[in-house]
């Protein structure tokens, strides 16, 4: 798991998160197209009247909080961003893939995601066990944002499952979650 964020301009051992991704070759991150919406052709992201460069933090599980397993973390420059051709400001194609300025150097707190070797016909793609990683808020209301990586556990839907509970799910979409009170 990797951070895309950047370091406060007026204290420069803060890390400002901004979003996640995910390794998945040694110069190739995936990642959300939205993640990019506010930052300009050189990497830059507004804060407080100023800008910042978007950076990526690799290997650090509490973002701000100094570990001993931070040896592992480092920061790289985006070397480019391809952001899905049919990504339009919504949920449909939000998918964007990030490099890196240099190498990713892989270690005990940097692997690359383990993607499957083989596509699921879309009405086999419910009954797995999914895992969520991820920094951010540990509310719903904007207020508590955590420097911890945190873990979740959900199971993945059927398309048909799924399309009974949201109008605009597609066959593009993966659908995961709990059953609430089962």
């Amino acid at each position: 798991m990797v951070s895309f964020g950047f370091y406060d301009p007026n204290d420069s051992n803060w890390w400002y998160h901004s979003c996640g991704g995910a390794v998945i070759s040694n110069r190739v991150i995936i990642t959300a197209a939205h993640c990019f919406k506010t930052i300009d052709e050189n990497h830059m992201v507004p804060f407080n009247d100023q800008k910042s460069k978007l950076l990526i933090k690799l290997g650090d599980e509490y973002l701000n909080s100094p570990e001993e397993s931070d040896v592992h973390s480092k920061v790289h420059e985006i070397g480019s961003v391809r952001i899905h051709p049919g990504y339009n400001q919504g949920q449909h194609f939000d998918i964007a893939l990030v490099s890196t300025n240099l190498s990713i150097a892989f270690n005990d707190m940097t692997k690359p995601l383990c993607i499957p070797q083989q596509a699921k016909e879309k009405n086999e793609v419910g009954g797995f066990t999914a895992y969520l990683t991820g920094w951010g808020l540990d509310d719903d209301f904007d207020f508590r944002n955590t420097d911890h990586l945190k873990e979740g556990v959900v199971s993945t839907w059927s398309t048909g499952y799924c399309q009974g509970f949201y109008e605009s799910y597609s066959d593009h979409h993966l659908c995961a979650g709990n059953e609430v009170n089962n």
